[in-house]
């Protein structure tokens, strides 16, 4: 897609974000006039996601996990589940041969 990238720089299909101050080699190049193809996805400037992990954005000590269409909560090392990690799981599965409850 672009001519003068060296070579060890691979692309792939899929990247969903920003990129910002981009230097190779010293050079900050001009990604969208250095392309060989247009994309009509690849615009200047960034809005960022619509929706941002904040401190209490997961119940129960669930993990916030950023992504680009905003957030989703892991719920693995709490007793919850759901999309906010706030509906009461009725068992645990421990992966050791013992436990103390």
């Amino acid at each position: 897609m672009y001519t003068n990238l060296p070579k060890l720089i691979a692309s792939r299909d899929g990247y969903q974000g920003c990129l910002a101050s981009v230097d190779l080699n010293g050079r900050l190049p001009d990604l969208i006039a250095d392309a060989l193809h247009r994309v009509e996805q690849v615009d200047r400037g960034c809005d960022g996601p619509s929706t941002t992990c904040t401190e209490d954005s997961c119940y129960h000590q669930g993990v916030c996990l950023q992504q680009w269409e905003g957030f989703t909560c892991d719920c693995t090392m709490t007793s919850y589940g759901g999309s906010f990690c706030n509906d009461r799981k009725s068992s645990s599965l421990f992966p050791f041969s013992s436990a103390v409850v």
